[in-house]
């Protein structure tokens, strides 16, 4: 059917027909090696990237527990060089502050992360024992849910962990049903 219709237009000599129609197969095979090269570079291309986020979390997890651990480590010293400061936040005075602190932060309403009017507590963004000088401040802390509490202080046992950014994380996970 092509040789007829290439005649017809006088387009390729009859000769030289059947050199042209290999050439088209050619052609046709190497753009299907193409493709398919294309084909396999992508899916390559889409595994690298998809290994290079699983690097890259790992290091941002790296980064993290070595921020961490610095922190730590800084609280540490700063415990250590400040047994005054704690010895005032544990005298019987300070009781009454906490409780009238605690209060004001329930008065909020509701669960910060699941908006649960029952059964709130108080809770320090820093936490009291390594940040004594901001436990009464109302800025400090949060209304939350005793359930989301005990999770916060499940997952993250540390006192040195006990920070808004490990907070916000925390929230995070726990409205994307995370954990």
């Amino acid at each position: 059917m092509i040789k007829e219709i290439l005649k017809y237009f006088g387009l390729v000599k009859v000769e030289n027909l059947d050199v042209a129609l290999s050439q088209v197969k050619k052609y046709k095979l190497d753009l299907l090696n193409k493709d398919n090269r294309i084909n396999t570079l992508e899916r390559t291309l889409s595994g690298r990237t998809r290994k290079l986020e699983e690097k890259i979390e790992e290091y941002d997890k790296l980064i993290l527990s070595k921020n961490t651990n610095v922190e730590y480590q800084k609280l540490k010293m700063f415990l250590e060089s400040n047994t005054k400061l704690n010895k005032e936040y544990n005298t019987n005075g300070n009781k009454g502050k906490l409780k009238a602190w605690a209060k004001r932060i329930k008065d909020i309403g509701s669960c910060d992360i699941c908006d649960s009017k029952d059964n709130l507590s108080a809770h320090h963004l820093y936490d009291k024992s390594t940040h004594p000088t901001l436990s009464f401040q109302d800025e400090n802390g949060v209304c939350l849910c005793v359930t989301c509490h005990d999770g916060f202080h499940k997952k993250y046992t540390c006192k040195s962990q006990t920070t808004p950014k490990m907070y916000e994380k925390y929230k995070i996970i726990k409205l994307n049903g995370l954990q």
